[in-house]
């Protein structure tokens, strides 16, 4: 638990500095991928080629293309927010945290991307919950958020962590049907990474 309280820390600090270097970044090809950019452009292509190739069935396509509108409406929030872009892990949980020198680091960057700071949080969060309690996965999520507060208020960047939090399945299915899939020399883990976000997808928008 030290380490994952540590790393939090250590994530932000990280986020926030890099606020003043994403134009270097974007030189050194790291993509710029805006949560609303690719939800709006991307998911309905999406579905349609998930339905298409089978991965997803009739009543799954049905049912999320019916909430399009209700994603697209979350994403007005997003778009609204006094939280600058910043570079954003892609993988962060507890497996890509090392101790070195005993101090937790975090490593394997290299599905980092320029995008909302509280993507990479999220998966971490689920860790704690999963593995300690919502109390400390809760405490955790205050805790980082407060690094942020000179940007907006606590109660706003929490408000804004839980949409962000509903709609990020939809965007990580965007991300991997438009960008990541193609590239694959095989698809073995495909069927898998989309039956996790439709899952997670469901259960966060009800």
């Amino acid at each position: 638990y030290y380490v994952l309280f540590s790393c939090k820390t250590q994530l932000a600090k990280i986020q926030k500095e890099s606020v003043s270097h994403v134009t270097k970044l974007q030189g050194m090809d790291c993509p710029e991928r805006s949560v609303s950019t690719i939800i709006r452009e991307y998911l309905k292509s999406s579905l349609d080629s998930l339905h298409e190739t089978k991965y997803i069935t009739d009543h799954t396509y049905s049912q999320f293309i019916s909430r399009l509108p209700k994603i697209f409406s979350k994403c007005n929030r997003i778009e609204s927010t006094n939280i600058p872009s910043t570079i954003e892990h892609g993988d962060f949980f507890g497996g890509n945290i090392i101790i070195h020198n005993n101090e937790p680091k975090i490593y394997d960057w290299s599905d980092s991307t320029i995008s909302h700071p509280f993507l990479s949080i999220i998966v971490l969060l689920e860790e704690v919950k999963e593995f300690f309690s919502n109390t400390e996965a809760e405490q955790l999520l205050i805790e980082y958020l407060e690094h942020w507060t000179e940007y907006d208020t606590k109660e706003n960047l929490y408000y804004e962590y839980c949409t962000l939090k509903t709609i990020a399945p939809s965007y990580y299915l965007s991300l991997y049907e438009t960008f990541i899939f193609p590239s694959f020399k095989d698809n073995l883990d495909k069927k898998q990474i989309i039956e996790s976000y439709i899952k997670k997808w469901k259960s966060r928008l009800e």
